[in-house]
Order: structure tokens, then sequence, then C-alpha cells
């Protein structure tokens, strides 16, 4: 859902001619591609990588109205 309201821009099934199913599951590959190029950057510029998956921008603000 996250990454849905981050990056969807309001795209439904209908508008997107995709079953719901299969627009759900383009946003959890999304959620999870920058998710990891997050922590990447974080372990690459010092962060210890159990820190990194914890404090990378997408998972503050999990849970989070935006």
């Amino acid at each position: 859902m996250l990454a849905w309201q981050k990056f969807g821009n309001g795209e439904t099934p209908e508008s997107s001619g995709m079953k719901g199913d299969h627009l759900v599951g383009k946003y959890y590959v999304l959620f999870e591609k920058n998710y990891k190029e997050q922590v990447e950057k974080l372990v690459k510029d010092g962060t210890d990588e159990a820190e990194a998956k914890n404090s990378a921008p997408l998972m503050k603000r999990q849970g989070r109205c935006f």
C-alpha cells in the first residue's frame, strides 16, 4: 500500500487495464526495488546493514499517512 501511495498517482485496476492482483504485485515489486536501493546506499555510506534495513526512508514512512 505504501508503494502505491508514494508512486501510484491514483492508479487503479480500471485506469491501468490491469487485474487488481497484478497492480498490487507491480507496487510490491516497486517497493522492494526502492527499499533495497535505499539499504544499499546506507550501507555504502557506512551504516550497519541491520540498522540500514530499519532506517531506510521507506521503512520510516511505513505506517504513516502522507
